[in-house]
Formats: C-alpha cells, sequence, structure tokens
C-alpha cells in the first residue's frame, strides 16, 4: 500500500485480494550486471479505489499517465509485456467473486 500511495499520490484504496509470488522474471544478462539482480519477484494486490477522480496525483517519475478500462478491455490497453499478467490477474479477480457486471 505504501507504494501505491507514493506512485498514485493516494491512500484511498481497499485491498479486494492479495496473491503472493503473483508473477517472477530473470533479467537480461546486461540488466543483471547492472542492477546486481537476478530479477524480481512480484506480489499481486487487487484493489478497490474508494475516492474521487481528483484524489489522484500520479508520480510522473514512475508513470506517464494512467486511465480506467472497463474489465472486458483491461487487457487490450496495457504495454505488450504485461499483457498476459494482466489477464492471470483478471482472471483471480473475476474467479474471486469480485466481479459484476
Amino acid at each position: 500500500m505504501r507504494e501505491m500511495k507514493e506512485e498514485l499520490g493516494t491512500d484511498k484504496l481497499k485491498i479486494i485480494k492479495y496473491v503472493q509470488d503473483f508473477h517472477r522474471y530473470i533479467w537480461p544478462k546486461v540488466d543483471k550486471l547492472r542492477r546486481g539482480y537476478r530479477g524480481q519477484k512480484q506480489d499481486l494486490f487487487i484493489l478497490e479505489f474508494t475516492g474521487a477522480e481528483g484524489d489522484i496525483h500520479i508520480d510522473n517519475r514512475e508513470h506517464s499517465n494512467y486511465q480506467w478500462a472497463h474489465f472486458d478491455k483491461a487487457v487490450e490497453t496495457v504495454h505488450e509485456v504485461r499483457k498476459e499478467q494482466t489477464q492471470k490477474a483478471l482472471t483471480i479477480f473475476y474467479y474471486a467473486g469480485n466481479y459484476h457486471h
């Protein structure tokens, strides 16, 4: 939640679902040398935004913009490298019983 507040500028978020070790990847060799790490492990938080549009203040060092997307269109809106993880997250969200048309 701390990182979400830093990147989105709001704490008006409610945790719906948490998945530990959601995604892991190994960086290419050049990145391993530069960063000093082999890769990264990511956890997944599915959050409900409980605030108003004006409560979001994105950190431009992390993100250039944001947009809201309907559940059925979310995969189409993300960068190609994030599509698989986005689909996986949406499936978890759907089967957790949190999606209502």
